[in-house]
């Protein structure tokens, strides 16, 4: 039952993660321009960080079921050690992609029309996942403490 869940999640992302992959592939091959080079930087790497956290996750899911337990989980620990990394990295970076859209030149907003939108949703995709992981988090904080609650009183019954 583990298992199913373990390779529909990661089916799920990679699904999520090679359309970023496409999308920004396309956006960027379709204007090849001069403008807005900042947030043309910006789509590239996150392009190769999208990149890389795919092969690591396919790689990571591919060998962790044929490996015994003690090579599985050091393969997972280093797994996550470099999702810990990537994510340090895709947070700065998506500050850094904020800075550049706000900051973009506008006169070139007609040449780089698409490179902009898939910035625009991109960022707004990240706002949407950043308050739903924070609203997700006080309600757990809220969940613990009722628990905590209910089950100190469980004693004086």
């Amino acid at each position: 039952m583990k298992r199913n869940y373990r390779v529909a999640t990661f089916t799920l992302l990679a699904v999520v993660e090679l359309s970023y992959i496409a999308g920004i592939a396309y956006t960027l091959l379709i204007n090849e321009g001069d403008c807005n080079q900042p947030l043309r930087l910006w789509l590239k790497a996150l392009c190769l960080v999208y990149s890389v956290h795919f092969v690591l996750l396919t790689f990571t899911e591919i060998l962790t079921p044929h490996c015994a337990n003690f090579l599985s989980s050091k393969i997972c620990a280093v797994s996550a050690a470099f999702n810990t990394m990537l994510c340090i990295v895709m947070f700065a970076w998506f500050i850094l992609g904020n800075y550049w859209y706000f900051n973009r030149d506008s006169l070139c907003s007609d040449d780089f029309y698409e490179g902009e939108m898939a910035t625009f949703i991109i960022l707004i995709v990240y706002y949407v996942f950043l308050g739903s992981t924070c609203c997700l988090g006080c309600l757990m904080v809220i969940f613990i403490c009722l628990g905590c609650g209910i089950t100190n009183r469980a004693a004086d019954y």
